[in-house]
């Protein structure tokens, strides 16, 4: 048996690499990982009353439910649900150093796991190898999750036993770490380390992206000037019928939300709606369309008259 000794995130890369081009090179693997591998550090900077935010703590459970799944796969060859020593066995530990905005999270009590599961020493060689990946390259190398996603799922399509493990396992790591990135560019960081590596909200925007696709449902705007020709108060808010003048589009029942409207204006609406007489009015409208068919609409700003 071979033991090779891997220390940086760009070895682990190549490993990895090297085992789904051939699965053969674990059966006679045994790994062993720089303890700097096996910590993420998270580093903010920012103005902060605590580090583990909410936003922080989800991030973090993205990196843990995909830890759960990595081992559910491991252990019974499909995504199933943990039972409870089962989660708790591959829990992740999350540490705040004292006086400081830095989380460090510790994988070395599910790598553990992963090392004593029976089976085949390719098995355990997919299980230590994806979960030291799996938080071990974040910031390290920028990716394009989208395509990489898609490789290493067209792989799986391609290969049959331990080499479409392999392939399930790194896109299992693959989507846990796009959600990772997602969830924590929402907190208002001025600043981002992951791993000692900076990294800001426009490199995650790239990496996490997907392409445009022409979805079945979307949002349509509708700005300019309408023709109100009914208003209607329910126990349930104020809504109007309109037409848009410039596309003759008639929509109905749109929500007048007068939350988002100051008191003043919203009563000035109101009066311009009835006492009017059809007088255009400017107004800008979020239509829900599911197909050709509008689904709600809401009004969201509209040019009050001086």
């Amino acid at each position: 048996m071979d033991t090779k000794r891997i220390n940086t995130a760009e070895e682990l890369s190549a490993a990895l690499d090297s085992a789904l081009a051939d699965i053969s090179v674990l059966d006679h693997t045994r790994f062993e990982f720089s303890p700097e591998l096996t910590t993420l550090r998270i580093h903010l900077e920012g103005d902060y009353d605590a580090t583990l935010t909410p936003t922080v703590m989800r991030s973090i459970l993205a990196i843990q439910d995909s830890l759960y799944d990595l081992y559910s796969h491991e252990k019974y060859g499909y995504k199933k649900r943990l039972a409870n020593d089962e989660r708790e066995a591959v829990d992740l530990v999350a540490s705040v150093k004292p006086g400081t905005t830095s989380v460090e999270v510790f994988l070395s009590k599910a790598l553990e796991v992963f090392t004593t599961m029976s089976g085949t020493q390719a098995l355990v060689g997919i299980g230590v190898l994806c979960g030291t990946y799996l938080i071990a390259t974040l910031g390290k190398r920028y990716i394009d999750y989208h395509e990489r996603i898609k490789e290493t799922e067209a792989r799986s399509r391609e290969t049959t036993g331990n080499q479409q493990l392999l392939a399930n396992t790194m896109t299992i790591c693959l989507e846990g770490q796009r959600e990772f990135l997602k969830t924590i560019a929402h907190e208002p960081f001025a600043r981002l380390q992951l791993n000692g590596t900076t990294i800001d909200r426009d490199e995650i925007s790239r990496m996490v992206k997907s392409p445009r696709v022409k979805k079945e449902e979307e949002d349509q705007v509708y700005s300019g000037e309408f023709k109100i020709t009914d208003i209607h108060i329910a126990d349930d808010g104020t809504f109007i019928d309109a037409t848009h003048l410039e596309s003759q589009t008639a929509i109905s029942n749109i929500n007048v939300l007068a939350a988002a409207i100051p008191a003043g204006d919203y009563q000035w609406l109101k009066d311009a709606v009835e006492e009017g007489k059809g007088k255009p009015v400017t107004m800008r409208v979020i239509a829900h369309r599911k197909g050709e068919k509008i689904e709600y609409s809401y009004l969201q700003s509209f040019e009050k008259e001086e």
